[in-house]
């Protein structure tokens, strides 16, 4: 599987081992995806593997093509809208966080081998 150059090499190498996969296709929205996540994605070579962690799942990936595709108005303001809810609610997120962290009190309890040893000794003298 190493030497796999393509999804349908390793497709063709999972099936003559018996491996359990899935074949899928997705497609995402630029507006969907993270900046950083978006220009990884970008600069990628196409049919480049590479695997995507989502979730409890690892995923073998490659990108078969970008495609421009500007949005049309009607939707540009559900997502700019979107966009802009989202990013409030991360700020009031961090604001609310910073206002209650002074009032926070952890009690730290250590259960380490040692202390349960010493406790168990206690209890017995």
């Amino acid at each position: 599987m190493n030497a796999g150059k393509s999804l349908d090499q390793v497709e063709a190498w999972l099936t003559a081992h018996k491996i359990v996969y899935i074949r899928t296709a997705v497609s995402y929205d630029s507006a969907e995806l993270p900046a950083d996540i978006y220009n990884q994605l970008h600069s990628l070579a196409k049919n480049r593997l590479f695997v995507l962690k989502d979730g409890d799942r690892n995923l073998l990936s490659a990108v078969t093509k970008l495609v421009d595709n500007p949005v049309p108005p009607a939707l540009e303001k559900m997502q700019i809208e979107r966009f802009l809810m989202a990013k409030n609610m991360q700020e009031i997120a961090a604001k609310e966080i910073a206002r209650l962290r002074p009032f926070a009190k952890l009690e730290y309890v250590d259960k380490s081998d040692s202390n349960l040893e010493k406790s168990h000794t206690r209890q017995r003298q």
